[in-house]
């Protein structure tokens, strides 16, 4: 059994190539029921020579909990410098790393 699981690698894809430098910073959260809402990945700011992908920074979370739990949510929390020209579908690639006790 893991005895931790943070995340470890957070990057936005824009589907159709439009550069993501509308974006000014950015956040992901994760909840799930009776669990507090909590910082999983964030950059700030977005470089604004940011292409169709960036990576976001792990925050020091332990979400095995969340992880665990019979579903979980993912939400975005951000800021934008501008309004992007069209629609922008994005994917988000999210790993985690688990660590065992020693």
């Amino acid at each position: 059994s893991l005895a931790s699981v943070v995340p470890s690698s957070i990057r936005l894809v824009s589907q159709n190539n439009i550069p993501l430098n509308y974006i000014d910073r950015i956040y992901l959260l994760i909840s799930a029921d009776g669990l507090p809402e909590l910082e999983i990945a964030y950059l700030e700011p977005v470089p604004g020579t940011a292409g169709s992908f960036f990576d976001m920074l792990p925050s020091i979370s332990e979400v095995k909990d969340y992880l665990n739990a019979p579903n979980f949510d993912l939400r975005f929390e951000y800021y934008i410098r501008y309004n992007p020209t069209g629609f922008v579908p994005i994917r988000l690639e999210l790993f985690f790393q688990g660590y065992e006790n020693l």
